[in-house]
């Protein structure tokens, strides 16, 4: 019986179509495999990997007896359809936590919008792991930098990955996001270097970051050679993310017409960041093919379910800016210093004015 169990649960996985997940449901209820806790975490990480979150619930609600993996799996399956509250209302009801679900849950609010919350997570989190003694392994270590990284605190990630004893590719890489992500360039390729050296190989994410640091720092040349690099090296295909980010660094660069022919050879079809990447370029060198990049992007039904916002702590909150809304105090104080850099600032003898400022970004 248990080894029919264990075949079962292995069958079930995302990934299948929502009415195969509903034959295997049948078939295990049908088997008597119900009630066994390893098919039923597969059976709610199955729908919540559909987004059928209703179907999953009811499934963990159900359950006499659960384990971690039981909470994870409904809390990531909510986190991952932006879902915050409900997998936060779970979080707070478990009694045993590990490394995934804290790192599942700073993640999710980072993402949603929510740093305030997300570094009280990320704090209490630490407070226990003070507590409880827990070591640092490579694991844990790898997801500490993450969350470091994520919550804006880059210097205490690079003290985490000192501190590991080893690194594999995911420490590694993960280091090399956080810098990339802070606009570390510098920082960044040294990461690497020093990745090279003890001998880890990158793989696919360790490029996205490469790429991206060369983006926020206006590295074509760089950008090119690592593009090169991947494949003639390496041997790691591109994908549509290494097109998105070479595509920006291109349109940074106001090399457009460059980063069009790019879009032209890519083997797949791109998605809303390449094309978003573009047309950064074209609103940052003011050119006339904007409207009718933006036209085509309509036409073709591309469009980012989830505007851009940028976040700032200070003296303890955190304020979050985004073209839907912002702090209006904070927003006073900013519009002082705007009007007063724009009186020193005289480019051609014309000024931005706040209001001219805001609608170009």
């Amino acid at each position: 019986m248990e080894m029919e169990a264990d075949y079962i649960g292995l069958l079930i996985v995302p990934g299948r179509d929502d009415a195969t997940g509903h034959g295997i449901h049948a078939q295990v209820i049908k088997l008597g495999f119900y009630d066994d806790i390893f098919v039923r975490n597969s059976m709610i990480n199955l729908y919540a990997g559909y987004g059928l979150l209703n179907s999953a619930r009811r499934l963990f609600d159900e359950m006499l007896f659960t384990d971690v993996v039981s909470w994870n799996s409904m809390i990531i399956g909510y986190l991952r359809r932006g879902e915050l509250d409900k997998p936060l209302d779970l979080f707070r009801r478990m009694k045993r936590r590990n490394i995934i679900t804290w790192n599942s849950m700073i993640t999710g609010f980072v993402q949603g919008g929510r740093a305030k919350e997300a570094l009280e997570l990320f704090h209490e989190m630490q407070i226990l792991m003070t507590r409880s003694g827990l070591k640092c392994d490579v694991v844990i270590g790898t997801a500490l930098v993450d969350m470091y990284g994520k919550c804006g605190i880059a210097h205490r990630a690079f003290e985490i990955f000192k501190e590991m004893p080893e690194k594999d590719v995911l420490a590694w890489t993960a280091m090399i996001s956080v810098f990339a992500l802070h606009g570390l360039a510098e920082d960044t390729f040294n990461c690497f270097g020093e990745m090279e050296k003890s001998g880890v190989k990158p793989n696919h994410v360790t490029f996205v970051g490469l790429l991206s640091a060369c983006a926020h720092s206006g590295l074509v040349e760089k950008g090119r050679w690592c593009f090169d690099m991947m494949k003639r090296v390496h041997s790691i295909e591109p994908q549509v993310t290494h097109y998105a980010c070479m595509v920006d660094i291109l349109s940074r660069a106001g090399l457009l017409e460059e980063a069009e022919r790019l879009i032209r050879i890519m083997p797949m079809k791109p998605d809303v960041y390449v094309w978003g990447a573009l047309l950064g370029g074209c609103q940052m060198h003011g050119l006339m093919m904007l409207r009718e990049l933006e036209t085509l992007m309509k036409e073709r039904g591309i469009k980012k379910d989830i505007p851009g916002c940028s976040m700032i702590e200070v003296d303890g909150v955190v304020h979050e800016f985004s073209v839907r809304a912002w702090p209006e105090v904070v927003m006073e104080d900013v519009t002082t210093v705007l009007n007063e850099l724009s009186n020193e600032m005289k480019i051609n003898e014309y000024v931005l004015t706040y209001e001219e400022i805001l609608a170009e970004a």
